[in-house]
């Protein structure tokens, strides 16, 4: 047995888990009943739906999130290069005419 000090892979749970990558440390990785992704040992809510044990937080961040990304949609885009272009094109001709 090679002593922890000196040992790269140190697994204090005795889970096969490496305490670097230990998602829950003192219980069994392996283990997940509800495969929420957290270890029962850690896991307050054992479901089977993953999806009730977002908090509201979570829920709320990700209703931002699907928001903020259909706000701005291709048409909108295509408009604003457009009117980039535009004025691009009338700085440029501003310019020309002034020397």
């Amino acid at each position: 047995s090679i002593p922890d000090g000196c040992d790269s892979i140190i697994d204090s749970d005795n889970d096969g888990i490496e305490d670097f990558s230990d998602i829950c440390h003192g219980g069994d990785d392996s283990i997940d009943s509800d495969l929420d992704g957290l270890p029962d040992y850690c896991d307050d809510k054992i479901d089977t739906n993953p999806e009730l044990e977002l908090d509201n937080e979570t829920k709320n961040s990700d209703v931002e999130n699907k928001e903020l990304n259909s706000s701005i949609s291709t048409n909108d885009l295509v408009k604003i290069s457009l009117l980039i272009t535009i004025i691009a094109i009338f700085t440029y001709l501003f310019v020309r005419s002034r020397k």
